[in-house]
């Protein structure tokens, strides 16, 4: 292999490696899970109907984003986005979505999750919250006062969870899945891209006097 072609190897993995590493801080993080919406009383403004319906939700957080508590046992983080599917069709996104984490060690419920934030349902708006318990420990541990969003493993530890928001409440039964996500920005992606052509598009030209690489002669 040539000193030339060996330069270019060791210049694309260096920016490469650059990349991969901006790419992970500049990543969203997405949490993932699912539940029942049901209806207290006869108050129903999203017509969910007496057994109410199935809910999905997707809360995407910026990996740079910064615990706001000032308190190491519970951050705060502002959703950048969040995606609620109820019985299946979309619920528009309005604002104010936050996700908060506890950090206990506590049974029986050793970890909490909780979303809430606000959606438009048949042109109705209404604060949509759901909580999780996890019923192992560890799943997400915090020791400074200010954190980064926690990336931990999907797991289906989960007690019932039950949140009250009214006229709803926000069922998530044990062992339902949560699950967390790295999703790289767009941008990033395309970084990385140019970086595996630049590593891996070894261009070939025809040979000329018995050597490798070398221009063909005008």
């Amino acid at each position: 292999m040539s000193v030339r072609l060996m330069r270019r190897l060791c210049i694309s993995l260096f920016v490469l490696s650059l990349l991969c590493s901006s790419s992970l801080r500049a990543a969203t993080i997405e949490y993932a899970w699912s539940g029942q919406l049901m209806p207290l009383a006869r108050d129903d403004p999203w017509s969910l109907g007496p057994a109410g319906a199935t809910f999905d939700l997707r809360v995407l957080v910026s990996n740079g984003e910064l615990d706001s508590t000032g308190n190491v046992e519970i951050a705060t983080f502002a959703a950048s986005s969040a995606l609620l599917k109820i019985g299946g069709q979309d619920v528009d996104y309005v604002d104010n979505g936050a996700i908060d984490f506890t950090d206990d060690d506590t049974a029986p419920s050793f970890d909490l999750m909780i979303f809430g934030g606000k959606f438009s349902r048949n042109g109705i708006p209404l604060d949509f919250i759901s909580l999780v318990a996890f019923s192992s420990p560890g799943v997400f541990a915090f020791s400074q006062v200010a954190e980064q969003p926690p990336v931990f493993p999907s797991t289906n530890q989960v007690l019932e969870s039950i949140e009250v928001i009214i006229p709803y409440k926000a069922v998530v039964s044990s062992g339902s899945l949560v699950t967390v996500t790295l999703v790289p920005e767009p941008a990033s992606l395309a970084y990385l891209a140019v970086a595996m052509a630049l590593l891996c598009g070894r261009r070939w030209r025809p040979r000329h006097g018995g050597s490798e690489g070398a221009s063909p002669a005008l």
